[in-house]
């Protein structure tokens, strides 16, 4: 994932730019994460199709394990079937409007904990699953 420096949403003192500051930080981000989770999801449709006519490939066996790892799956069951079904659920892109969410809640960055913590989302009004899926990705990102 490309690296961006985080701004200190707290020294930019006019509102106009730490909202355009926050816009342009996370926008490439939430950006590049889709874009993975496009990929994602058309390997998984390559996988579906090939399970379909019962043609799947070692090599898709393993990117379906893969999958399955990266999105939690851990569901137990051996049905190849039943793992796309449920990866197809789950493997989402991420509304470019979680920004607007992410700006309520931590006041445009400014918050203790997005300062301290790198927190930009709550549960409080989005699915627990939505937010630690993102809260991983950002994590991701803020991290490096």
């Amino acid at each position: 994932m490309t690296q961006i420096e985080k701004p200190d949403f707290t020294s930019i003192n006019e509102i106009s730019k730490r909202k355009e500051a926050f816009i342009q930080y996370f926008l490439p981000i939430i950006n590049e994460i889709n874009n993975s989770i496009l990929k994602d999801k058309k390997l998984l449709n390559h996988i579906a199709v090939s399970n379909n006519n019962n043609t799947l490939s070692e090599k898709q066996k393993q990117d379906l394990g893969k999958l399955e790892k990266k999105y939690n799956l851990n569901e137990g069951t051996s049905d190849n079937s039943q793992k796309i079904k449920e990866l197809t659920l789950r493997i989402n892109t991420i509304p470019v409007s979680m920004i607007a969410q992410a700006a309520l809640e931590s006041g445009w960055g400014t918050s203790r904990f997005s300062i301290e913590g790198n927190n930009f989302l709550d549960n409080t009004v989005l699915q627990q699953v939505v937010v630690s899926r993102l809260r991983m990705l950002l994590q991701e990102q803020l991290m490096k």
